[in-house]
């Protein structure tokens, strides 16, 4: 336990009801991606027919998608990212209060530490963790994102920080995505002049190629690239109780 302290145990329970409320977005969030996903394809369409040539060149593949994915997710979403974010604004807050008082001058706005600039978090750092037990002090540190993102547990925090910030100025931006994995592919004869290209197509025909791929839904905002929706939170529900529970 890094809270070490004289006053009554803190458990992450006591953040259970923002962690449990966030699951339960998580889980609509993955029943609307995956009914998204049984309702829509992406249709890749190859071939020389002339109803397409005018649409795009004879060399490159004409592709359809269905719908846009509804509203509601980037909702849901957003909703999923504050409950784990504030899970842990209240853990720290609690810290905080053990570890410094209730009359602390800046308490009622603090939130656990995520930084992106050193120069930032070192100018505050002493505020925020300074009464801190040296390991929790340590254990903090080594989880901010100014120290590079090739750690998983300090890059899953820092996208749940900026998609969370993001969120709480707009919609987050998704996107579909074709997936790889198993296509349906069917093959029609289309009557072109030119030789056979397939042994059981007609003679004087060429084949009609579609591919029909399952979408998905990904997050798609410059500062953190391509994030996958459920996979994606996923991780940041593993990070996040470790953390809660490293801070007990």
């Amino acid at each position: 336990m890094l809270s070490q302290h004289n006053g009554p145990p803190w458990h992450p329970l006591h953040c259970s009801l923002k962690v449990h409320r966030a699951r339960e977005h998580l889980r609509e969030l993955r029943d609307r991606v995956e009914e998204y996903r049984e309702l829509n394809e992406h249709v890749v369409i190859t071939g020389n027919e002339p109803e397409f040539r005018s649409l795009n060149p004879p060399e490159f593949p004409l592709v359809t998608i269905g719908p846009d994915p509804p509203a509601i997710i980037a909702g849901i979403l957003g909703d999923c990212l504050q409950d784990y974010k504030s899970a842990l604004d209240h853990a720290f807050y609690h810290l905080k209060v053990l570890h410094g008082g209730s009359k602390q001058p800046g308490l009622d706005k603090i939130e656990f530490p995520i930084f992106w600039r050193p120069d930032i978090y070192f100018q505050k750092r002493n505020f925020l963790i300074g009464t801190f037990p040296s390991e929790a002090q340590a254990f903090i540190d080594e989880l901010q994102p100014y120290q590079g993102l090739t750690y998983a547990d300090r890059k899953a925090l820092f996208i749940l920080w900026e998609l969370a910030r993001i969120d709480r100025h707009r919609h987050v931006h998704i996107v579909r995505q074709a997936i790889t994995g198993p296509a349906a592919i069917s093959f029609a004869p289309v009557a072109t002049p030119g030789p056979e290209t397939d042994a059981n197509a007609a003679p004087g025909t060429a084949m009609n190629v579609e591919m029909a791929l399952p979408l998905s839904i990904v997050v798609n905002e410059p500062s953190v690239g391509i994030f996958r929706l459920v996979e994606g939170l996923l991780d940041i529900d593993l990070v996040e109780m470790a953390i809660l529970n490293a801070l007990a």
